[in-house]
This record gives structure tokens, sequence and C-alpha cells, in this order.
């Protein structure tokens, strides 16, 4: 029996690629080891040292071992140099925590993390055949992300809450399990952390700079919204019939804005057909334009900001308006956005200007004009 033994070890051995390679001498050990662990041969197959050893070999350290006692699991891993089940599925948690945490866009974002695992790898229904008491299947409808029908308990005026909490211990239920309330309001973080480290995302998921000429511009648009909540809000007390327009004017900003964070060099035809940005706003500014300046006298001098706080404070978004096109010139230079966005905000600030001597006048307040000082 011994003879034939080694004569089968020797014909494995001749037809194997033990000589074929250096390598592979370092790596017998392991496949002796590996070889008689029946429960480890998954882990042994997933191993780069199988890559070594090829099918010859491998049954020749079978027959060497003679099916000896397996070496235990965790000497397997620590000897392989992988990382044991425990570690990994730390270091995997951990990670997906992080991005569950962290990422808007993570299937998982603000909901909770279960603390531990399953405290028994069969499924819920081998389970519940096994306690099929009604407290338990009371719990196990919390368990199952409340699809499964609830059943009330049979006492309801005892501690039910201890004994859901038993329920759970027994069936392996996740400790941060809770029920399913559909009254309960659901409230977002604003807060990301995701720019903490100086970088921001556009809209088609490239992070750059927070000084960015993108994020640059976008900071200008939305300084120019503010700038015009405040004209409404002051055009509004003094009766100005200016309130819808600004309003109006401030949503094509934030479509204005998500054309501005869609650079050409990173957008997909996906996000191109979501920002299209309508011609007919500049035209509407046009004709507003056209009617405010036929109740208005013609410009003989250079105006200074002033005529009342409505004039003023659309002076103001006049002026941030400006800023803003400046900041979209390097874009339109370098063919990051269209130029459609820009001839908008070159038709806005008219349109405040406007604005602004329009207000002065219903109001009655004389407008100041620019007077060379004399010379002293």
């Amino acid at each position: 029996m011994r003879e034939r033994r080694y004569d089968e070890v020797s014909l494995y051995l001749g037809n194997s690629n033990w000589g074929a390679d250096p390598k592979t001498l370092r790596t017998t050990a392991l496949a002796l080891s590996y070889s008689t662990a029946e429960y480890s041969s998954a882990v042994w197959a997933r191993s780069c040292h199988a890559k070594k050893v090829n099918a010859e070999l491998n049954n020749a350290c079978r027959i060497v071992t003679g099916q000896l006692r397996p070496t235990p699991l965790l000497l397997l891993y620590k000897t392989a140099g992988i990382a044991i089940p425990d570690i990994r599925r730390q270091t995997h948690g951990s990670t997906e925590k992080h991005k569950q945490e962290t990422d808007l866009r993570h299937p998982l974002f603000d909901h909770s993390y279960p603390r531990a695992r399953l405290k028994s790898r069969k499924s819920f229904r081998t389970v519940e055949s096994v306690q099929p008491d009604q407290a338990a299947s009371h719990a196990l409808s919390y368990g199952t992300h409340g699809i499964t029908q609830q059943t009330k308990p049979s006492n309801p005026q005892k501690n039910n809450f201890r004994q859901e909490e038993n329920c759970r211990e027994k069936i392996g239920c996740f400790d941060s399990c809770k029920p399913f309330d559909l009254t309960e309001r659901h409230f977002s973080k604003i807060y990301t952390r995701t720019g903490d480290k100086g970088t921001s995302a556009t809209y088609t998921g490239e992070r750059r700079p927070k000084d960015d000429a993108i994020f640059e511009a976008l900071g200008t648009t939305d300084e120019l919204s503010s700038a015009l909540g405040l004209a409404s809000e002051f055009c509004r007390e003094a009766g100005h019939p200016l309130e819808d327009r600004i309003q109006l004017i401030q949503c094509v900003l934030q479509d204005a804005g998500s054309v501005i964070a869609t650079p050409a060099s990173s957008a997909r035809e996906a996000h191109k057909k979501n920002i299209v940005f309508n011609d007919q706003f500049v035209n509407d500014l046009e004709s507003w334009i056209d009617e405010m300046t036929k109740e208005l006298p013609p410009l003989t001098n250079f105006i200074l900001p002033s005529g009342g706080k409505s004039a003023s404070s659309l002076h103001v978004a006049r002026s941030v308006c400006r800023r803003a096109e400046r900041s979209l010139a390097p874009l339109i230079r370098d063919k990051e956005i269209d130029e459609q966005t820009l001839r908008f905000l070159n038709r806005l600030s008219d349109f405040l200007f406007t604005a602004a001597r329009y207000c002065a006048k219903r109001e009655g307040r004389e407008e100041k004009v620019y007077l060379r000082p004399k010379e002293r």
C-alpha cells in the first residue's frame, strides 16, 4: 500500500510543475496544509499561491499528508498572508460606513448602520419556524424592513418593548432595528463634510478646488440672487410691481447655475439634456426694459446709485451682476459653458439699471447725477 502511494506521488510529481518555477518550491508547504483542509479549499483557490501549483502537485501533496487533521483555519490565513475574516469584515464595514455618512449619492446615505452581524446564518423563515410564538413573529415584522404584516403581542399592557428585545436576541436581529413608522418625518442633514479639504463637486461629479473658475462663477451668481432677494423686499414695501419679475429672475439664475456647474470638459450627453437654457428669458428681459423705458426721461448725464432704498438695492444687484459677467468670461473663453448664460447676465444688468431708475421715478426720488469736481 505504501509502495503504491510512493508510485502515485512520483507520477504526480513527474507531471507537475515542481521544477518548472523556483517560486513553486516556496509554496509547497502551503499546498501541503491547504490540500488537506477540506473546508478551506475555497480560500486556497482564491489565494495567489494556488496559481503557482497545478493539479498534479496538489494531488501529490494530498497523498503525502495522508489526509491528516487539517491546519486550524486561523493559522491558514496567517500562513497565506490573508487577513482573517473579522479584520476584513471590519475594514470593509468602516469603509462603507464612511461612504454612507459622507457621500450624498450613496443609496444608504443618512440611514442607520447595523452595529452587529446576524448571530445566525439561517434565513429568517427558518428561524421563524423554530420560534413560532406570537412575540417572535411580532419582532420579525420589524426586522424585515416592514414588509411582513405586524402581529400585536398577546398582552400589550405589559413590557412589550422588553419582549421585542428578547425576541430580537433569539432570532439574531440587528441591534439598530426599530419599528417602521410611516408618520415619522425624515430630516436630511445640511452638512456633508465632503468639502472640508478645500474641494467641491460639480454637477458631473468631478471634484475641483474651491477657488476654481467654476465655483467662482457659481458663488457670484448665488450672491446676485441674494442681492435680488433684498431688492425684491424693498420693492414690495414700496409697492413697485417688480416682485414677481425678480422672483422669476432668481429662478432663471438657478438654471444658469446648473449650466455653470456642468463644464463641457466632463459633461456627458445625459448631463447636457438636463441643463438646456432657454433664450426666451433674454427676450423677456428686453421687453420689460422697453416697457419701463417708455415712462423714464432720457439720460443726459451719468447717474450715481441713489433714488431711495429700492433703487439703491437694485443698483447693488446690478454691480454684482456685472461681476458675475466677468467671472463667466474665462469659462466661455475655454468653451466650458455656452454663451447664452452670459447673454442673459448682460441683459439682466441692463434690466436692473432701468428698474432702479423706474423705482426712483415712481417714488418721486431725485436721481443724483455725476458732476465733475471743481479743481482746487
